[in-house]
């Protein structure tokens, strides 16, 4: 049990690491306009993935700046 939650620990561990990269590398550096453009855009791929949800996707991500 102890190994598992140690595992657990680490691969929270990476994710958060990952994460801030993802937002400081590429996302902070996003401007209004394009943050706009990727989230319409985001939002035409789930449209057409996902057709039978009868909703497009309107909610602002937790993400800053997208």
């Amino acid at each position: 049990m102890a190994g598992r939650l140690a595992q657990r620990r680490i691969a929270q561990s990476a994710i958060r690491g990952h994460a801030g990269n993802i937002r400081r590398y590429f996302l902070d550096s996003l401007t209004p306009e394009l943050a706009a453009t990727i989230r319409a855009w985001s939002a035409q791929v789930i449209d057409r993935i996902e057709p039978d949800r009868g909703e497009t996707v309107t909610e602002e991500p937790a993400i800053r700046g997208l």
